[in-house]
């Protein structure tokens, strides 16, 4: 990924490290060295020597139904899924099904964030299926996400996301909108079977987010 920055501290302290990293685009990470700063500067040794941070601790993860938030926008939480740790350039992941073998996961982007095609054609790459074009994207179904109505993609097979070794017998689904400055994302990847017995409910996540 080019103009991305890290910002790091590592310490160690009676035999236990503590790392700290921030990872982002570079406008984005040279904007926050000061937070990043304070944060490490509010880190300090509680009672029984275990670090932790003058901020109130992180929230546990929504009930089933429950609504979220991150940033500036909201949703509602389908039954079954458990939120997962935070990820570099995710705004939410959530593990899904009995299993907890799907992934599903929101990405918020500056801009166009490449533009509506080029990613699905990215995903569609990943399951090494040929590119579709704009023709193909118009008479994918749609799911209204934000207001806007966002193209449905479904595909099936061998998938290799992120340079890993390819899988077979997986899914995906994605959607993809548009707004004012912003680019959203919505995925779902895993077992054939498990992203299939999700999909009603991936959909309904899509449909609840909206900005507050």
């Amino acid at each position: 990924k080019p103009d991305y920055r890290m910002l790091g501290v590592l310490a160690e302290h009676g035999g236990t490290g503590i790392f700290v990293k921030m990872v982002g685009p570079a406008e984005v990470v040279a904007k926050e060295v000061d937070n990043f700063q304070a944060f490490l500067d509010s880190v300090h040794l509680a009672a029984g020597g275990h670090a932790h941070a003058d901020a109130a601790p992180a929230p546990s993860p929504p009930a089933a139904s429950d609504a979220a938030s991150a940033g500036s926008f909201a949703w509602r939480v389908p039954e079954g899924w458990t939120q997962s740790a935070e990820r570099p350039m995710r705004l939410v992941t959530y593990r899904a099904g009995e299993s907890g073998s799907a992934e599903a996961y929101v990405t918020v982007l500056g801009g166009e964030g490449g533009g509506v095609l080029m990613n699905l054609n990215r995903w569609l790459g990943q399951f090494g299926e040929p590119p579709m074009t704009e023709a193909q994207l118009a008479e994918l179904p749609a799911v209204t996400m934000l207001e806007t109505a966002a193209p449905l993609l479904e595909v099936r097979g061998d998938f290799a996301g992120m340079g890993a070794q390819s899988k077979p017998g997986q899914a995906l689904l994605g959607v993809a909108c548009l707004l004012d400055g912003q680019a959203v994302f919505v995925k779902m990847t895993g077992p054939e079977s498990d992203v299939a017995a999700q999909k009603d409910n991936f959909i309904a996540f899509c449909e609840s987010l909206h900005r507050h």
